[in-house]
Protein backbone atom coordinates (compact mmCIF):
# COMPACT_ATOMS: atom_id res chain seq x y z
CA UNK A 1 0.00 0.00 0.00
CA UNK A 2 1.67 3.33 -1.29
CA UNK A 3 2.06 5.76 1.61
CA UNK A 4 -0.65 8.62 2.23
CA UNK A 5 1.95 11.90 1.69
CA UNK A 6 -0.71 13.90 4.03
CA UNK A 7 -1.19 11.68 6.83
CA UNK A 8 1.29 8.38 6.35
CA UNK A 9 0.25 7.80 10.28
CA UNK A 10 -3.76 7.45 9.90
CA UNK A 11 -3.71 5.95 6.71
CA UNK A 12 -1.23 2.86 7.61
CA UNK A 13 -2.73 -0.47 8.22
CA UNK A 14 -3.12 -1.79 11.44
CA UNK A 15 -3.83 -5.65 12.63
CA UNK A 16 -5.98 -5.95 15.17
CA UNK A 17 -6.10 -9.71 16.42
CA UNK A 18 -7.43 -11.70 13.30
CA UNK A 19 -8.46 -9.02 10.91
CA UNK A 20 -6.46 -5.98 9.22
CA UNK A 21 -7.87 -2.79 9.19
CA UNK A 22 -7.24 -0.31 6.57
CA UNK A 23 -6.28 2.49 8.04
CA UNK A 24 -6.05 3.91 11.62
CA UNK A 25 -9.78 5.85 11.71
CA UNK A 26 -12.75 4.36 13.23
CA UNK A 27 -16.33 5.50 13.65
CA UNK A 28 -16.86 5.33 17.04
CA UNK A 29 -20.04 3.68 18.48
CA UNK A 30 -23.28 5.92 18.25
CA UNK A 31 -26.86 5.21 18.07
CA UNK A 32 -28.65 6.39 15.64
CA UNK A 33 -32.24 5.28 16.18
CA UNK A 34 -33.03 4.20 12.80
CA UNK A 35 -33.49 0.45 13.51
CA UNK A 36 -37.10 -0.10 14.16
CA UNK A 37 -38.42 1.40 17.61
CA UNK A 38 -40.20 -1.47 18.81
CA UNK A 39 -38.58 -4.41 17.65
CA UNK A 40 -34.52 -3.21 16.93
CA UNK A 41 -35.26 -5.10 13.36
CA UNK A 42 -32.78 -3.75 10.58
CA UNK A 43 -34.48 -0.90 7.94
CA UNK A 44 -33.58 0.37 4.93
CA UNK A 45 -32.54 3.48 6.48
CA UNK A 46 -30.07 2.00 9.21
CA UNK A 47 -28.83 -0.22 5.89
CA UNK A 48 -28.15 3.27 4.10
CA UNK A 49 -26.56 5.08 7.28
CA UNK A 50 -23.60 2.49 7.57
CA UNK A 51 -23.48 2.14 3.81
CA UNK A 52 -22.93 5.78 3.70
CA UNK A 53 -19.62 5.49 6.67
CA UNK A 54 -18.50 2.79 4.51
CA UNK A 55 -18.42 5.44 1.90
CA UNK A 56 -16.65 7.46 3.97
CA UNK A 57 -13.33 5.60 3.78
CA UNK A 58 -12.74 4.34 7.44
CA UNK A 59 -11.69 0.90 8.24
CA UNK A 60 -13.98 -0.08 11.02
CA UNK A 61 -17.83 0.87 12.19
CA UNK A 62 -19.14 0.21 15.17
CA UNK A 63 -22.96 0.02 15.63
CA UNK A 64 -23.52 1.56 18.99
CA UNK A 65 -25.17 0.66 22.51
CA UNK A 66 -26.64 -2.96 21.61
CA UNK A 67 -28.65 -4.66 24.33
CA UNK A 68 -28.16 -8.08 24.78
CA UNK A 69 -31.12 -8.04 26.71
CA UNK A 70 -33.97 -6.27 24.86
CA UNK A 71 -36.40 -6.67 27.94
CA UNK A 72 -34.10 -5.13 30.83
CA UNK A 73 -31.15 -4.24 29.23
CA UNK A 74 -32.05 -1.41 26.72
CA UNK A 75 -30.87 2.32 26.91
CA UNK A 76 -32.11 4.12 23.78
CA UNK A 77 -35.18 3.57 21.82
CA UNK A 78 -33.97 2.95 17.79
CA UNK A 79 -31.29 0.91 18.90
CA UNK A 80 -30.36 -2.41 17.26
CA UNK A 81 -31.72 -5.88 18.29
CA UNK A 82 -29.43 -8.93 18.32
CA UNK A 83 -31.51 -10.71 21.01
CA UNK A 84 -33.50 -13.25 18.27
CA UNK A 85 -32.17 -15.33 15.50
CA UNK A 86 -34.60 -13.63 13.57
CA UNK A 87 -32.51 -10.97 13.53
CA UNK A 88 -29.59 -12.21 11.90
CA UNK A 89 -30.69 -11.73 7.99
CA UNK A 90 -31.14 -8.19 8.93
CA UNK A 91 -27.68 -8.33 10.57
CA UNK A 92 -26.20 -9.96 7.25
CA UNK A 93 -27.51 -6.84 5.47
CA UNK A 94 -25.74 -4.50 7.44
CA UNK A 95 -22.13 -6.89 6.77
CA UNK A 96 -22.89 -6.82 3.57
CA UNK A 97 -23.18 -3.12 3.09
CA UNK A 98 -20.06 -2.06 5.31
CA UNK A 99 -17.97 -4.48 3.18
CA UNK A 100 -19.18 -3.21 -0.31
CA UNK A 101 -16.79 -0.03 0.24
CA UNK A 102 -14.15 -1.95 2.25
CA UNK A 103 -15.11 -0.87 6.07
CA UNK A 104 -14.91 -3.86 8.70
CA UNK A 105 -17.90 -3.85 11.00
CA UNK A 106 -18.69 -3.96 14.61
CA UNK A 107 -21.31 -4.16 17.27
CA UNK A 108 -21.08 -2.44 21.13
CA UNK A 109 -23.09 -5.21 23.10
CA UNK A 110 -24.12 -4.27 26.53
CA UNK A 111 -26.23 -4.40 29.20
CA UNK A 112 -27.50 -1.74 30.68
CA UNK A 113 -28.06 -2.17 33.93
CA UNK A 114 -28.19 0.89 35.53
CA UNK A 115 -28.10 3.02 32.99
CA UNK A 116 -31.44 1.18 31.60
CA UNK A 117 -34.06 3.35 30.29
CA UNK A 118 -37.35 2.89 32.76
CA UNK A 119 -39.82 3.20 29.42
CA UNK A 120 -38.82 -0.24 28.49
CA UNK A 121 -37.71 -2.09 32.32
CA UNK A 122 -42.56 -2.70 31.99
CA UNK A 123 -42.36 -2.73 35.97
CA UNK A 124 -39.13 -4.84 36.24
CA UNK A 125 -36.29 -3.46 38.53
CA UNK A 126 -32.80 -2.84 36.67
CA UNK A 127 -30.67 -5.43 37.41
CA UNK A 128 -26.56 -4.39 39.62
CA UNK A 129 -23.95 -5.19 41.20
CA UNK A 130 -24.93 -3.69 44.02
CA UNK A 131 -28.12 -1.52 45.14
CA UNK A 132 -25.93 1.58 46.51
CA UNK A 133 -27.20 4.22 48.98
CA UNK A 134 -27.71 6.93 46.08
CA UNK A 135 -30.06 4.05 44.44
CA UNK A 136 -33.97 3.48 45.00
CA UNK A 137 -34.38 -0.10 45.78
CA UNK A 138 -37.74 0.33 44.07
CA UNK A 139 -36.14 0.82 40.78
CA UNK A 140 -33.21 -1.27 41.04
CA UNK A 141 -32.03 -5.24 42.24
CA UNK A 142 -28.59 -6.87 43.22
CA UNK A 143 -27.95 -9.09 40.66
CA UNK A 144 -27.49 -12.97 42.07
CA UNK A 145 -25.37 -15.42 40.33
CA UNK A 146 -27.57 -16.86 38.34
CA UNK A 147 -28.64 -14.12 37.15
CA UNK A 148 -24.87 -13.23 36.38
CA UNK A 149 -24.79 -16.20 34.12
CA UNK A 150 -27.84 -16.04 32.05
CA UNK A 151 -26.63 -12.23 31.37
CA UNK A 152 -23.29 -13.68 29.95
CA UNK A 153 -25.26 -16.54 28.07
CA UNK A 154 -27.39 -13.56 25.91
CA UNK A 155 -23.73 -11.83 25.31
CA UNK A 156 -22.66 -14.91 24.16
CA UNK A 157 -26.14 -16.04 22.04
CA UNK A 158 -25.55 -12.36 20.59
CA UNK A 159 -22.16 -12.60 19.49
CA UNK A 160 -23.19 -16.17 17.43
CA UNK A 161 -25.53 -14.39 15.62
CA UNK A 162 -23.28 -11.21 14.49
CA UNK A 163 -20.79 -13.78 13.66
CA UNK A 164 -22.95 -15.62 11.68
CA UNK A 165 -24.19 -12.41 10.06
CA UNK A 166 -20.55 -11.29 8.91
CA UNK A 167 -19.50 -8.88 11.77
CA UNK A 168 -15.93 -8.71 11.87
CA UNK A 169 -15.66 -7.62 15.20
CA UNK A 170 -17.69 -7.21 18.74
CA UNK A 171 -17.42 -4.58 21.53
CA UNK A 172 -17.40 -4.72 24.86
CA UNK A 173 -18.67 -2.24 26.21
CA UNK A 174 -17.47 -1.95 29.75
CA UNK A 175 -17.55 1.86 30.22
CA UNK A 176 -20.11 4.55 31.39
CA UNK A 177 -21.74 3.14 33.75
CA UNK A 178 -23.58 0.25 32.31
CA UNK A 179 -23.01 -3.49 34.40
CA UNK A 180 -19.94 -4.24 33.24
CA UNK A 181 -18.86 -1.15 34.16
CA UNK A 182 -20.09 -0.96 37.61
CA UNK A 183 -18.95 -4.53 38.52
CA UNK A 184 -15.21 -3.18 38.07
CA UNK A 185 -15.78 0.40 39.99
CA UNK A 186 -15.66 -0.17 43.78
CA UNK A 187 -18.32 2.65 44.31
CA UNK A 188 -21.22 1.06 42.12
CA UNK A 189 -19.92 -2.77 43.36
CA UNK A 190 -19.92 -3.29 47.03
CA UNK A 191 -20.37 -7.31 47.04
CA UNK A 192 -18.74 -9.55 49.20
CA UNK A 193 -18.84 -12.55 47.25
CA UNK A 194 -16.05 -13.45 44.34
CA UNK A 195 -17.58 -10.61 42.65
CA UNK A 196 -16.81 -7.49 44.37
CA UNK A 197 -14.08 -6.30 46.65
CA UNK A 198 -10.39 -6.68 45.78
CA UNK A 199 -9.57 -5.57 42.47
CA UNK A 200 -9.26 -8.93 41.49
CA UNK A 201 -12.77 -10.01 42.55
CA UNK A 202 -13.93 -6.92 40.67
CA UNK A 203 -12.06 -7.89 37.43
CA UNK A 204 -14.31 -11.48 37.89
CA UNK A 205 -17.44 -10.49 35.69
CA UNK A 206 -15.68 -8.69 33.01
CA UNK A 207 -13.10 -11.21 32.53
CA UNK A 208 -15.73 -14.24 32.65
CA UNK A 209 -17.50 -12.01 29.91
CA UNK A 210 -14.35 -11.51 27.46
CA UNK A 211 -13.54 -15.24 28.04
CA UNK A 212 -16.86 -16.20 27.20
CA UNK A 213 -16.94 -13.86 24.09
CA UNK A 214 -13.96 -15.73 22.63
CA UNK A 215 -15.48 -19.05 23.04
CA UNK A 216 -18.55 -17.46 21.08
CA UNK A 217 -16.57 -15.94 18.19
CA UNK A 218 -13.43 -18.24 18.30
CA UNK A 219 -10.21 -17.35 16.34
CA UNK A 220 -12.03 -15.17 13.22
CA UNK A 221 -13.65 -12.32 14.70
CA UNK A 222 -12.08 -9.48 17.02
CA UNK A 223 -13.04 -8.58 20.40
CA UNK A 224 -12.67 -4.99 21.57
CA UNK A 225 -12.89 -3.69 25.27
CA UNK A 226 -14.50 -0.09 25.50
CA UNK A 227 -13.42 1.56 29.13
CA UNK A 228 -14.27 5.10 31.14
CA UNK A 229 -10.27 5.72 31.47
CA UNK A 230 -11.77 7.64 34.18
CA UNK A 231 -14.84 8.19 35.85
CA UNK A 232 -13.53 11.37 37.74
CA UNK A 233 -15.74 10.52 41.33
CA UNK A 234 -13.66 10.28 43.96
CA UNK A 235 -12.90 6.47 44.74
CA UNK A 236 -13.06 5.47 41.17
CA UNK A 237 -10.97 2.92 39.26
CA UNK A 238 -7.17 4.58 38.90
CA UNK A 239 -5.58 4.64 36.06
CA UNK A 240 -3.14 1.55 37.19
CA UNK A 241 -5.81 -0.59 37.78
CA UNK A 242 -7.44 0.02 34.43
CA UNK A 243 -4.08 -0.94 32.63
CA UNK A 244 -4.01 -3.92 34.86
CA UNK A 245 -7.81 -5.00 34.22
CA UNK A 246 -6.73 -4.53 30.65
CA UNK A 247 -3.64 -6.88 30.44
CA UNK A 248 -5.68 -9.07 32.26
CA UNK A 249 -8.66 -9.25 29.69
CA UNK A 250 -5.57 -9.06 26.71
CA UNK A 251 -5.90 -12.46 26.99
CA UNK A 252 -9.02 -12.73 25.07
CA UNK A 253 -9.28 -9.15 23.33
CA UNK A 254 -7.65 -7.83 20.81
CA UNK A 255 -7.67 -3.96 21.53
CA UNK A 256 -9.18 -1.39 24.14
CA UNK A 257 -10.98 1.44 22.99
CA UNK A 258 -10.31 4.59 25.91
CA UNK A 259 -13.57 7.00 26.66
CA UNK A 260 -14.50 8.38 30.16
CA UNK A 261 -17.20 9.68 32.10
CA UNK A 262 -20.55 8.52 33.53
CA UNK A 263 -23.62 8.32 31.57
CA UNK A 264 -25.75 8.21 35.13
CA UNK A 265 -24.17 10.86 36.50
CA UNK A 266 -25.46 14.84 35.82
CA UNK A 267 -21.92 16.78 36.21
CA UNK A 268 -19.79 13.60 34.34
CA UNK A 269 -22.26 12.36 31.61
CA UNK A 270 -20.77 15.48 29.45
CA UNK A 271 -17.05 13.91 29.14
CA UNK A 272 -19.13 10.38 27.55
CA UNK A 273 -20.03 12.39 24.17
CA UNK A 274 -17.72 16.44 25.19
CA UNK A 275 -19.55 19.32 23.71
CA UNK A 276 -17.56 22.36 22.47
CA UNK A 277 -17.04 23.69 25.83
CA UNK A 278 -15.16 20.95 27.09
CA UNK A 279 -11.29 20.47 26.52
CA UNK A 280 -10.26 19.36 22.98
CA UNK A 281 -8.35 15.68 22.92
CA UNK A 282 -10.13 14.53 26.14
CA UNK A 283 -9.04 11.19 26.64
CA UNK A 284 -5.32 11.08 24.77
CA UNK A 285 -3.53 11.67 27.36
CA UNK A 286 -5.08 8.71 29.39
CA UNK A 287 -4.81 6.70 25.94
CA UNK A 288 -1.00 7.33 25.89
CA UNK A 289 -0.92 6.34 29.51
CA UNK A 290 -2.44 3.10 28.54
CA UNK A 291 -0.43 2.11 25.70
CA UNK A 292 2.52 2.41 27.58
CA UNK A 293 1.46 -0.43 29.60
CA UNK A 294 -0.32 -2.86 27.71
CA UNK A 295 0.29 -5.32 24.48
CA UNK A 296 -2.59 -4.56 22.71
CA UNK A 297 -3.65 -1.92 20.41
CA UNK A 298 -5.07 1.23 21.58
CA UNK A 299 -7.97 3.42 20.56
CA UNK A 300 -9.46 6.75 21.51
CA UNK A 301 -12.28 8.97 21.05
CA UNK A 302 -13.26 12.17 22.84
CA UNK A 303 -13.23 15.64 21.41
CA UNK A 304 -11.19 14.88 18.71
CA UNK A 305 -10.96 17.71 16.28
CA UNK A 306 -9.68 17.56 12.48
CA UNK A 307 -7.62 14.69 10.84
CA UNK A 308 -4.56 17.14 11.37
CA UNK A 309 -5.10 16.20 15.10
CA UNK A 310 -5.47 12.53 14.79
CA UNK A 311 -2.11 12.12 12.54
CA UNK A 312 -0.03 13.80 15.57
CA UNK A 313 -2.20 11.09 18.14
CA UNK A 314 -0.64 8.13 15.92
CA UNK A 315 2.47 9.63 14.50
CA UNK A 316 3.35 10.90 18.58
CA UNK A 317 2.71 6.85 19.40
CA UNK A 318 -0.22 8.58 21.90
CA UNK A 319 -2.54 5.44 20.16
CA UNK A 320 -2.85 3.03 17.66
CA UNK A 321 -6.28 4.13 16.19
CA UNK A 322 -8.39 7.29 16.38
CA UNK A 323 -12.03 6.85 16.85
CA UNK A 324 -14.68 9.95 15.84
CA UNK A 325 -18.14 10.01 15.23
CA UNK A 326 -19.24 13.57 14.94
CA UNK A 327 -16.75 14.67 12.60
CA UNK A 328 -17.30 11.75 10.49
CA UNK A 329 -21.44 12.43 10.15
CA UNK A 330 -20.59 16.39 9.77
CA UNK A 331 -18.92 15.39 6.95
CA UNK A 332 -20.04 12.45 4.56
CA UNK A 333 -16.75 12.39 2.71
CA UNK A 334 -14.74 13.55 5.68
CA UNK A 335 -12.40 10.40 5.25
CA UNK A 336 -11.94 10.60 1.12
CA UNK A 337 -11.16 14.40 1.19
CA UNK A 338 -8.29 13.78 3.45
CA UNK A 339 -6.82 10.69 1.86
CA UNK A 340 -6.85 13.08 -1.30
CA UNK A 341 -5.32 15.87 0.10
CA UNK A 342 -7.96 17.82 0.22
CA UNK A 343 -8.29 18.11 3.94
CA UNK A 344 -8.58 21.70 3.56
CA UNK A 345 -12.59 21.62 2.40
CA UNK A 346 -13.54 19.06 5.24
CA UNK A 347 -16.68 20.60 6.87
CA UNK A 348 -15.96 20.97 10.25
CA UNK A 349 -18.15 19.92 13.02
CA UNK A 350 -19.36 22.05 15.51
CA UNK A 351 -19.70 19.34 18.28
CA UNK A 352 -23.01 20.97 19.24
CA UNK A 353 -24.19 17.39 19.99
CA UNK A 354 -27.76 17.78 17.83
CA UNK A 355 -26.69 14.33 16.65
CA UNK A 356 -26.83 12.84 19.96
CA UNK A 357 -29.86 14.82 21.21
CA UNK A 358 -32.41 13.42 18.68
CA UNK A 359 -31.63 9.87 19.22
CA UNK A 360 -32.04 10.14 22.81
CA UNK A 361 -35.68 11.04 22.32
CA UNK A 362 -36.21 8.28 19.47
CA UNK A 363 -35.64 9.61 15.87
CA UNK A 364 -32.90 9.52 14.03
CA UNK A 365 -29.95 10.82 13.84
CA UNK A 366 -29.72 14.49 12.10
CA UNK A 367 -26.23 16.65 11.88
CA UNK A 368 -26.84 20.64 12.26
CA UNK A 369 -24.59 21.06 9.38
CA UNK A 370 -24.32 18.08 7.02
CA UNK A 371 -28.23 17.44 5.62
CA UNK A 372 -27.75 14.54 4.32
CA UNK A 373 -26.48 12.48 7.50
CA UNK A 374 -29.48 10.46 8.22
CA UNK A 375 -31.29 10.97 5.68
CA UNK A 376 -29.40 8.73 3.32
CA UNK A 377 -32.14 6.74 2.21
CA UNK A 378 -33.44 9.95 0.48
CA UNK A 379 -30.26 11.42 0.10
CA UNK A 380 -28.29 8.14 -1.73
CA UNK A 381 -26.56 10.82 -3.83
CA UNK A 382 -26.33 14.45 -4.52
CA UNK A 383 -26.66 13.88 -8.59
CA UNK A 384 -26.25 16.75 -11.33
CA UNK A 385 -29.80 17.90 -12.59
CA UNK A 386 -31.09 17.13 -15.76
CA UNK A 387 -32.92 20.30 -16.12
CA UNK A 388 -30.49 23.17 -14.72
CA UNK A 389 -32.11 26.38 -13.83
CA UNK A 390 -31.20 29.85 -12.62
CA UNK A 391 -31.79 29.90 -8.74
CA UNK A 392 -32.31 32.97 -6.49
CA UNK A 393 -31.28 32.43 -2.86
CA UNK A 394 -32.54 35.41 -0.34
CA UNK A 395 -30.00 35.62 2.64
CA UNK A 396 -26.19 34.69 3.01
CA UNK A 397 -26.80 33.02 6.32
CA UNK A 398 -25.76 29.50 7.26
CA UNK A 399 -29.16 27.91 5.76
CA UNK A 400 -28.95 30.31 2.53
CA UNK A 401 -25.13 29.40 1.91
CA UNK A 402 -26.06 25.83 2.20
CA UNK A 403 -28.81 25.86 -0.13
CA UNK A 404 -26.61 27.97 -2.59
CA UNK A 405 -23.32 25.04 -2.68
CA UNK A 406 -26.01 22.49 -2.79
CA UNK A 407 -27.70 24.05 -5.97
CA UNK A 408 -24.39 24.95 -7.58
CA UNK A 409 -23.69 20.64 -6.85
CA UNK A 410 -26.25 19.79 -8.70
CA UNK A 411 -25.19 22.28 -11.59
CA UNK A 412 -27.62 25.25 -11.24
CA UNK A 413 -26.65 28.77 -11.75
CA UNK A 414 -26.95 30.62 -8.60
CA UNK A 415 -27.44 34.28 -7.65
CA UNK A 416 -27.31 34.71 -3.47
CA UNK A 417 -28.37 37.73 -2.68
CA UNK A 418 -27.39 39.24 0.77
CA UNK A 419 -28.99 42.48 1.98
CA UNK A 420 -25.61 43.21 4.07
CA UNK A 421 -22.28 43.43 3.88
CA UNK A 422 -21.09 40.20 4.14
CA UNK A 423 -22.05 36.22 4.39
CA UNK A 424 -22.59 34.42 7.71
CA UNK A 425 -25.92 35.53 9.05
CA UNK A 426 -26.50 35.56 12.66
CA UNK A 427 -23.81 33.00 12.67
CA UNK A 428 -21.17 35.80 13.44
CA UNK A 429 -22.38 36.27 16.07
CA UNK A 430 -23.45 33.10 17.41
CA UNK A 431 -19.31 32.35 17.19
CA UNK A 432 -17.90 35.12 18.77
CA UNK A 433 -17.74 34.15 22.61
CA UNK A 434 -14.17 32.22 23.54
CA UNK A 435 -15.42 28.81 23.18
CA UNK A 436 -16.76 28.67 19.88
CA UNK A 437 -13.95 27.83 17.94
CA UNK A 438 -15.18 24.95 16.22
CA UNK A 439 -18.67 27.71 15.42
CA UNK A 440 -15.52 30.19 14.03
CA UNK A 441 -13.89 27.11 11.70
CA UNK A 442 -17.22 26.10 10.68
CA UNK A 443 -18.07 30.13 9.41
CA UNK A 444 -15.12 30.41 7.80
CA UNK A 445 -15.42 26.89 5.66
CA UNK A 446 -18.78 27.54 5.22
CA UNK A 447 -18.16 31.33 3.77
CA UNK A 448 -15.00 29.99 1.66
CA UNK A 449 -17.22 27.35 0.02
CA UNK A 450 -19.53 29.55 -0.82
CA UNK A 451 -17.09 31.54 -2.79
CA UNK A 452 -15.72 28.27 -4.39
CA UNK A 453 -18.78 27.71 -5.75
CA UNK A 454 -21.09 30.07 -6.19
CA UNK A 455 -20.00 33.04 -9.23
CA UNK A 456 -22.82 35.86 -8.25
CA UNK A 457 -22.62 36.30 -5.01
CA UNK A 458 -24.54 40.27 -4.25
CA UNK A 459 -23.81 41.51 -0.96
CA UNK A 460 -25.77 44.83 -0.09
CA UNK A 461 -28.77 43.63 -2.20
CA UNK A 462 -32.28 42.86 -0.26
CA UNK A 463 -34.40 40.76 -2.45
CA UNK A 464 -38.12 42.15 -2.28
CA UNK A 465 -40.74 41.98 -4.88
CA UNK A 466 -38.59 43.82 -7.48
CA UNK A 467 -39.80 43.03 -11.40
CA UNK A 468 -36.95 43.87 -12.87
CA UNK A 469 -34.98 41.63 -10.38
CA UNK A 470 -36.90 38.67 -10.98
CA UNK A 471 -36.94 39.35 -15.07
CA UNK A 472 -33.61 39.00 -14.90
CA UNK A 473 -33.38 35.34 -13.58
CA UNK A 474 -36.21 34.28 -16.28
CA UNK A 475 -35.44 33.04 -19.24
CA UNK A 476 -34.74 34.89 -22.41
CA UNK A 477 -37.97 34.57 -25.04
CA UNK A 478 -36.61 32.72 -27.87
CA UNK A 479 -36.82 35.26 -30.05
CA UNK A 480 -34.28 37.14 -28.78
CA UNK A 481 -31.82 34.82 -29.25
CA UNK A 482 -33.04 33.20 -32.55
CA UNK A 483 -35.17 34.98 -35.06
CA UNK A 484 -38.21 34.09 -36.19
CA UNK A 485 -38.31 33.41 -39.79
Amino acid sequence: MAENRNFPSIFQPLKVGPITLKNRLHFAPMVSAHADAETGRVTTDLIEYIGGQARNGVSLITIGSTPVDFARGRDYMGCLSVTNDFDVPGLTLLAEEAHRYGAKLSCELQYAGRIADPLFLNGMKALVPSVTPDMDPNEFAEITKEEIQDVIRLFQNAAKRLKRAGFDMIMLHGGHGNLTSAFFSPLTNQRTDEYGGSLEKRMTFGLQMAKALREAVGDKMAIEFRISQDEFLPGSPTWDEQAAYINALSEYIDLVNISNGLIWHPYYVRYMMPSYLEPRNLNVEAAAYIKQRVSIPVAVVGNIPDIQTAEAIIAEGKADMVSMARNLIADSDFVTKAERGQAKTIRPCLHCLDCVTFPNVGHPLRCAVNPVAGRETKYHFISRSDTPKKVLIAGGGPAGMMAAQICARRGHSVILCEKSDHLGGRMLEASALYAKDYHRRYLDWDIKTTQNCVSDIRLNTEVTRNRKLYASLLPKPISSVMPIP
